[in-house]
């Protein structure tokens, strides 16, 4: 796991409304407004992996931002999360559907 990432999950500072610039540059947000149909998947383990699979299935969705949220209440292994995205990205790879970096945001008083 990237050292910045584990910084973050291990100070958890405050994320909900700004983002580094590092993690959602801007030609990333340009590229995210120019897309058509993008959804936010909220990745926590394989059942979100398989919502996030089924609204592709349902929806016409051509574009997913992956997100891994922390609070105060999670436990368990950061890892998971992390590899669940990968799995995403391979599964929608498939089908032509592309998955942006995940972007981490949290609150440990929210």
């Amino acid at each position: 796991m990237d050292k910045r990432l584990l910084e973050i999950l291990s100070h958890k500072p405050n994320l909900i409304s700004d983002f580094p610039a590092w993690m959602l540059p801007e030609s990333t947000i340009n590229d995210i407004r120019r897309t058509e149909n993008v959804a936010i998947g909220e990745i926590a383990g394989r059942d979100s992996v398989a919502a996030v699979i089924r609204a592709c299935e349902e929806k016409s969705i051509q574009a997913i931002v992956p997100t891994i949220v922390y609070t105060g209440t999670e436990y368990g292994n950061w890892e998971v999360p992390f590899e669940k995205t990968g799995v995403l990205k391979h599964r929608l790879r498939e089908k032509n559907i592309r998955v942006y970096d995940t972007i981490i945001m949290g609150s440990p008083r929210f």
